[in-house]
């Protein structure tokens, strides 16, 4: 019925020849009023009277009388069981029947799980296996018995905690190979495994299928270390200065390198050798001014031969920083990076501990203060561009002092580490900074760069040939086309407000649109916004 219609009685009679299997045998006396009111009927093979109610006659309910005179033969009752009831494929009837409203013994094909119900629920109401339909939770047993008829690698499992619920995670372990996960406890029902071992054998699977596939194409057989050569020289425009010191075993395996220009030893994959990767430090592409700094300041007292950066030997993970000397390493980075790899820096902090060093992580720029861990040390404020770096400073200083270390200060030390780390660290040099504001804006011919480029965000000074005015802007500003402040005022006229200014930008550039009257006029988006359809 539609919602919020009152259904008539005719509605109800027609409803009721359609619903109930026994309407030829029930004759309506009353007048239908509502779902909840009685209602008068007369069996015609019985000449029974019963005032139910019109929902459970809609619900296909036929005369009590005969119901509970009615009599199946075992045979007869196991027909009507197979024909009215979904599950009947997965119910064992094991008791034996003595009526529908007596209880019968069952047991459930799938979780091996046995119950009694009425034999008339059986029939007519649809009934299955409590566990298996989620009306009562299942006992330990009762799911490694369900595991164990659906999950072809339940005898490679060993179960490691108890059963609480199908969402909840149970703790396994591998027969096989040892692993020790966590799974939900539903995805077992639906037949996974370990997935170690799963990962194993995909990647077996995908190894005969590339042999099979190199056995039978010439043109897709692994290169050897000559091709390897080859290739890099074709591909790579800094080959000449790559030294490739081991031998090439695959695409996806790491290869020793020496750069010819300034001797660093690295160790990129082969594919990204063949992609155009170089000497990370020439490229100045692979730390921060943060790491840099404390590299650096640990090179400038320790000396380079006990410093060693990105290494990836002790813990078969990476380590931004590592003196052996010491058995120390450290790890500086970005909160907004390493928020989403925390437990990753603490399994890192555990594994140094195990080979007996003390990795220290330090995050900049991070607001949480419930970090609970003596390793990891957490800093509100942005360190690579904190005033004369005087946390960076602080934070060597009490590594020195922790590991006696005897430093002797010079007045040139912090300003030499200063330069050393800001080269290292630069994404472009000063030259190659130069080289781009030439071509991205078109103002450079009458602006001089007075300082050095260090990164984009931090100001540069300039000075303008034509009115002379010196002024500081960060560099990112240069490159993207603003020029000399004061010139861009003279040129509009001091008198001229931001909004005739914008008028009348519109004016010679119908067709312009906001990014360019904010590039060309130098006036903020917002403002623009706020003008522009004035």
């Amino acid at each position: 019925m539609p919602s919020g219609k009152k259904r008539t009685n005719e509605e109800f009679l027609n409803e009721f020849n359609r619903k109930n299997t026994n309407s030829s045998s029930i004759k309506i006396l009353g007048q239908y009023l509502n779902n909840n009111t009685n209602i008068a009927c007369l069996c015609l093979k019985c000449g029974n009277k019963w005032n139910p109610t019109p929902k459970t006659l809609l619900s296909n309910h036929g005369c009590p009388k005969c119901g509970n005179n009615q009599k199946f033969t075992k045979l007869e009752f196991l027909n009507q069981f197979h024909k009215n009831n979904s599950h009947s494929e997965n119910i064992n009837v094991i008791g034996e029947y003595g009526g529908v409203s007596k209880k019968i013994k069952c047991e459930c094909k799938i979780c091996k799980n046995i119950w009694y119900t009425r034999a008339g629920d059986l029939i007519y109401s649809n009934s299955g296996c409590p566990i298996c339909s989620g009306s009562i939770t299942q006992t330990h047993n009762i799911f490694l018995k369900k595991v164990a008829f659906k999950n072809i690698h339940f005898n490679d499992i060993e179960f490691k905690s108890q059963y609480t619920g199908s969402l909840n995670r149970i703790k396994c372990q591998c027969k096989i190979c040892g692993h020790e996960w966590e799974p939900i406890a539903s995805s077992l029902l639906q037949g996974t495994g370990c997935p170690k071992c799963a990962q194993i054998k995909t990647s077996q699977k995908g190894k005969e299928i590339l042999k099979k596939v190199r056995d039978n194409n010439p043109a897709v057989k692994k290169m050897s270390h000559k091709d390897f050569i080859e290739k890099l020289y074709l591909k790579n425009p800094y080959a000449n200065s790559i030294e490739i010191i081991n031998e090439y075993k695959g695409a996806n395996t790491r290869l020793r390198c020496k750069c010819k220009r300034c001797n660093n030893i690295w160790e990129p994959m082969a594919s990204a050798l063949l992609q155009g990767q170089f000497c990370p430090r020439c490229q100045h592409s692979s730390t921060s001014f943060m790491e840099q700094f404390i590299a650096q300041g640990l090179i400038y007292v320790l000396g380079k031969k006990h410093v060693i950066q990105r290494d990836k030997k002790l813990i078969n993970k990476e380590l931004d920083i590592y003196i052996p000397k010491y058995q120390l390493a450290i790890e500086p980075g970005s909160w907004k990076w390493h928020k989403n790899i925390l437990q990753k820096d603490i399994e890192k902090i555990n594994l140094c501990k195990q080979k007996g060093v003390k990795l220290i992580i330090l995050y900049d720029s991070c607001p949480e203060d419930n970090i609970k861990n003596e390793n990891i040390i957490c800093f509100k404020n942005d360190l690579g561009s904190e005033k004369n770096h005087k946390t960076l400073k602080q934070f060597l200083k009490s590594i020195f002092t922790q590991n006696n270390i005897i430093v002797s200060e010079d007045m040139t030390m912090w300003s030499n580490i200063e330069q050393r780390a800001y080269k290292l660290s630069q994404r472009i040099t000063n030259q190659e900074f130069i080289e781009k504001f030439k071509i991205n804006n078109n103002h450079y011919a009458n602006i001089i760069i007075k300082s050095q480029y260090t990164r984009a965000i931090d100001s540069i000074e300039c000075e303008c040939k034509n009115c002379g005015n010196i002024w500081k802007t960060p560099a990112y500003e240069l490159l993207k086309g603003k020029g000399c402040p004061k010139c861009q005022i003279k040129q509009v006229g001091l008198k001229k407000q931001k909004r005739n200014i914008i008028k009348e930008w519109r004016r010679q550039n119908p067709y312009g649109n906001k990014l360019q009257c904010e590039k060309e006029t130098g006036i903020s988006r917002v403002t623009i916004y706020k003008w522009w359809n004035d």
